[in-house]
């Protein structure tokens, strides 16, 4: 098959691509810290996802501004 590039389904599958394997990333580095306790005691696994989210828009920021 053969499909066009920049279409709305194209940028929906990447979009939702990235969230599912962000979530998987997030789970995964959870319990791998949490395992070997190098969470700090009051952190939960949002406390995580709000690292992890600023790391990954400073990475766009950088992105976007180096593009510039």
């Amino acid at each position: 098959m053969d499909f066009e590039r920049g279409k709305k389904a194209e940028n929906a599958g990447k979009a939702v691509g990235f969230v599912v394997m962000f979530v998987v990333f997030s789970t995964i580095l959870y319990f791998l810290l949490n395992y070997l306790d190098k969470l700090p005691s009051s952190w939960g696994y949002f406390h995580l996802i709000n690292t992890t989210a600023t790391v990954v828009l400073l990475g766009i920021l950088l992105r976007f501004w180096l593009k510039w």
